[in-house]
């Protein structure tokens, strides 16, 4: 799944099970040889926790080092992750464009391993 010089990008919600993958594949990134972008979306699904978790990952991807992309939706309505998913693949992929990675950065989550 991972090979050799690969970006990674990490979707990091904040949570126990992301903050966790980071944390193993941040350990893992010399032996690995890859490099690391912490992904994370704002949904808007929790107003009254939506900033402190936003905070929160930006200030763990700034401890460990990494860049950090994010973007905010306005979900409340549609109590749906899925343009989440859509803003991963389509502004936190692009945005590594240019950065001197060879091969095409690939999306981590915890489902995905």
């Amino acid at each position: 799944m991972i090979s050799e010089g690969d970006c990674v990008i990490v979707a990091v919600s904040g949570g126990p099970d992301s903050v966790c993958l980071l944390h193993l594949l941040h350990e893992l990134m010399d032996e690995l040889h890859i490099h690391l972008v912490v992904a994370h979306f704002d949904h808007g699904l929790r107003p009254a926790e939506d900033e402190s978790e936003t905070a929160f990952v930006r200030a763990l991807a700034v401890s460990l080092k990494l860049p950090f992309e994010t973007a905010k939706g306005y979900l409340l309505a549609k109590k749906s992750e899925a343009p989440g998913r859509r803003w991963r693949g389509t502004h936190a992929m692009p945005s590594l464009r240019g950065q001197g990675k060879s091969r095409k950065p690939k999306k981590l989550h915890w489902g995905t391993i």
